[in-house]
């Protein structure tokens, strides 16, 4: 695969920054779905990249492994296959977005949200990974990040079909379904009485567990240890000069 770091130097930014919804919106709506009494179904797209077309000519270098991998799938890349160095290496154009292609994400934003205002939704305001749409005079929502997704509406056969015509469009999903989820590495879980829940404590404890770090303690604040240690050799702050 090709480096990430040269991919960027290709691009401004602004070609290949992708939307997603703000942690601050995605609270919001799920505050409103709780009060609403809404059925919800959270959502991930298999292979979403994969459905956008590249906008650019993009070579991908297999080399090794990689290209015996891709040879035994279609024999027809072997009279493709070069030597250089005694390393295998075969060079494809690549035709759809592909994960680790610095456009992807974007290429994957704009196929989706186009398609959406298709379906009758409209943008919100505010944010642009919100789309809603009124349904027998009821509001569904959609919030998404990148490829997964949370649909909301108070009535559970349409969210069903929302999620159907969806997946006519983009192949398969996977979902859940209910008053318990996981999302963005979120476990939400909405009560009878209104309200909902959400914590990371499961994602911490594996971030914590694969950081290898040895934490024996607790702190009250998020300050390290030496926030107030001095430093003897530091310059005065006295006088204008520090500040021009």
């Amino acid at each position: 695969m090709g480096d990430c770091s040269i991919q960027k130097d290709l691009y401004a930014t602004s070609q290949t920054e992708s939307p997603t919804v703000s942690t601050d919106a995605l609270l919001i709506s799920l505050f409103v779905d709780a009060h609403g009494h809404r059925d919800l179904a959270v959502a991930d797209v298999v292979a979403a990249y994969l459905k956008a077309d590249m906008n650019d000519y993009t070579l991908l270098k297999f080399r090794g492994e990689s290209v015996d991998i891709m040879c035994k799938m279609n024999p027809k890349y072997e009279e493709y296959v070069i030597t250089e160095s005694g390393q295998k290496l075969s060079y494809v154009q690549l035709l759809r977005a592909l994960y680790r292609c610095v456009v992807s994400a974007l290429l994957w934003y704009e196929l989706f949200s186009v398609y959406l205002k298709e379906m009758g939704f409209k943008i919100n305001t505010h944010d642009s990974c919100i789309q809603k749409k009124i349904i027998d005079h009821k509001q569904c929502t959609i919030a998404w990040y990148v490829y997964g997704m949370k649909i909301s509406q108070v009535n559970q056969d349409l969210v069903t079909r929302i999620i159907q015509d969806i997946e006519m469009k983009f192949g398969k999903i996977s979902v859940t379904l209910g008053h318990e989820h996981k999302f963005l590495r979120m476990d939400i879980n909405f009560k009878n009485d209104c309200t909902v829940t959400v914590q990371k404590k499961d994602y911490l404890q594996e971030s914590i567990f694969e950081s290898g770090l040895d934490i024996t303690h607790e702190s009250a604040t998020p300050a390290k240890g030496n926030l107030f240690d001095l430093d003897g050799e530091a310059p005065s702050l006295e006088g204008e000069e520090c500040f021009n």
